[in-house]
This record gives structure tokens, sequence and C-alpha cells, in this order.
């Protein structure tokens, strides 16, 4: 996808841009509940941002979890909450998005 950036986000993002696409992408919910969900994991560093000419269109999230290989205990993400505005869908923000490409 052209003109796409994908970058963390930060709490600095706008919140409201933020609840409507979570709106959008997964139905109707309080706004207010939205962010009180998302900013921890944006505050530590766990979630990207896909923006098409400044504004917001996708989202990931990701969940710090641990798994075990051969008795000891690796690292690993848990990926939560991607999300892309309807109209940029099957244009591969997706993608971009959850690789953090």
């Amino acid at each position: 996808m052209a003109d796409l950036e994908v970058r963390p986000l930060t709490t600095e993002v706008n919140r409201i841009e933020y609840a409507d696409l979570a709106i959008r992408a997964f139905g109707p919910q309080d706004p207010e509940r939205v962010w009180d969900r998302t900013e921890p994991l944006i505050a530590d560093g766990r979630a990207l941002g896909a923006f098409a000419r400044g504004r917001l269109i996708g989202t990931a999230l990701y969940h710090d979890m641990h798994q075990w290989w051969y008795g000891r205990q690796i690292p690993m993400a848990g990926v939560a909450g991607v999300k892309v505005a309807p109209e940029y869908r099957g244009q591969g923000a997706g993608e971009v998005v959850r690789w953090g490409l």
C-alpha cells in the first residue's frame, strides 16, 4: 500500500480517532472503555499504528507472553486488536501492521 507509515503508537495518539477506528472495526462500544483498555498497552510500547496521509487507519496490539521450549522460558507475543478502517481493507494494510513492516 503506497503512502503507508507504520510506527509505534504513543499516548499522544488522538483518542477520538483511535476510538472511532475501534468502533468502525469492531462495532459499537464505549469510547472511554476502548481507551481505558488500550492506553496501558500503548504506554508500555506494545502498539503499532498504520497511518495513511497522517490519518490513523489501522492498529495492532500485543501482549507479552512466554512459552516453554526445551525446559526454557522463551518470550513471545500474543497479537490482539488488529483493526483496519473499512475503507482500507483488502489493500494490505493489515498485513503491514501485523508484521510491523
